[in-house]
């Protein structure tokens, strides 16, 4: 081989040496892939603004232990029988509604009429609108008829709450009938509902007057709630 024929290979293979450096940062575009993939962590560092909606949402809860158990979405499937101190009332109530308290259902001119029975995981907190709760009174000598005692209940509560349906519902079951009204908002606490329930004995209209705030806030008792604690029973005899 000639020198001039060494010369010319040596620059060819030293052009296509040359032209494969070149082309290899080519391939080094794969790689670049990877920082589009890093966008996915965006989302995970979204969770934290999730999580803190849901805190803001709980926040008007209190903190007290007593209200834990108000975190079982379906109390109304653990329920118990409870009877005021009285005798005169006895309700099936969620298990979870260990705060009970029994009072004398007073009128506005300070007598006692009747017998109060109030059932929730927290009866303060259930004053304040912040957990689910009843409050059933009774009484023998009420003095008016049951539907007079909803209208005057319900232009106090009305202030109070919000009424959507401005309806005066009918009710009756197997122990009572009567009437009520749905409202809500109680107290600026959304999300909770308050039936506002005045009846009589079904069975003997003048043996019992009762009256029932029965409060349930969204989505814990649902449709169901109303129905169950409406079940109470009421023995006159111990009516003071």
């Amino acid at each position: 081989m000639t020198v001039r024929a060494m010369v010319r290979y040596f620059i060819t293979g030293l052009t296509l040496l040359i032209a494969s450096c070149r082309a290899s940062p080519i391939s080094v575009v794969d790689p670049t892939v990877t920082p589009s993939r890093t966008a996915q962590p965006a989302s995970t560092e979204a969770r934290p603004t999730n999580a803190a909606v849901l805190t803001s949402t709980l926040a008007p809860v209190p903190t007290s232990p007593r209200l834990t158990s108000t975190a079982s979405p379906y109390p109304e499937e653990d329920l118990h029988l409870v009877t005021d101190d009285t005798g005169a009332i006895s309700a099936s109530i969620p298990v979870v509604w260990s705060d009970l308290r029994t009072i004398p259902w007073i009128d506005s001119a300070g007598k006692t009429i009747g017998t109060t029975l109030i059932a929730s995981t927290d009866i303060e907190a259930y004053l304040s609108w912040r957990v689910e709760g009843v409050s059933i009174s009774a009484s023998r000598r009420l003095g008016r008829g049951y539907i007079q005692l909803l209208d005057e209940e319900y232009a106090i509560y009305s202030g109070l709450c919000t009424d959507p349906f401005f309806t005066r519902w009918d009710f009756e079951n197997e122990y009572h009938r009567g009437k009520y009204y749905a409202l809500v908002d109680c107290g600026g606490v959304e999300d909770g509902w308050l039936r506002l329930i005045a009846v009589v004995g079904r069975g003997d209209p003048q043996a019992y007057t009762a009256r029932v705030l029965a409060y349930d806030m969204i989505p814990i008792f649902g449709d169901t709630f109303g129905d169950i604690l409406m079940m109470f029973q009421v023995n006159p005899e111990n009516l003071p």
